[in-house]
């Protein structure tokens, strides 16, 4: 086994950005011409809160939207509303009436949702958009008018207004 250890590639360990300027501190610690280390630390740290501020909004719009779908599942007491089936557990799927792709504004409005079976959700919603969107206008005619114009809107929005969607979708 010995005789085979000069064929076996040296193991490279990726070092933190901190670490290496820890390294670099020591290295030139008495070089004049050396990069001050205030600036060395600080792009790391940036990076780093950036991703973990993206990470929690994700986390928070996921919340949200799952809160939204409960809600729309519960004022549809859980029953279908096209075969008019009762569902429960993973059956009950609530399906955005105008998708999620046409704008950030009604995503989270759980007038936007309706409480549908896996059958009609999958089978029907989705592979016939336009023969469910004119049942939809004929069952629910106001909740459609109520959605025309609210598309129409164009809402950027902030961390601040996921936590206050949530906490009104809690309630």
């Amino acid at each position: 086994m010995e005789q085979f250890k000069s064929f076996q590639k040296p193991i490279k360990v990726k070092l933190t950005p901190y670490e290496k300027v820890l390294k670099y501190a020591k290295k030139y610690q008495q070089d004049a011409k050396a990069k001050p280390l205030k600036y060395l630390r600080t792009k790391p740290v940036k990076a780093k809160i950036k991703k973990k501020s993206g990470k929690l909004l994700s986390k928070i719009r996921k919340e949200v939207e799952t809160l939204a779908k409960l809600k729309a599942k519960k004022r549809d007491n859980y029953i279908c509303q096209r075969c008019q089936k009762k569902v429960e557990g993973s059956n009950a799927h609530a399906s955005h009436i105008i998708p999620v792709s046409h704008g950030n504004v009604l995503r989270f409005n759980p007038r936007n949702m309706i409480c549908l079976c896996y059958h009609c959700h999958i089978n029907w919603w989705h592979k016939n958009p336009m023969e469910s969107a004119e049942w939809f206008k004929l069952v629910f005619p106001e909740v459609w008018e109520y959605l025309k114009k609210e598309k129409e809107k164009i809402v950027k929005f902030k961390l601040e207004d996921y936590q206050k969607m949530k906490d009104a979708l809690s309630k």
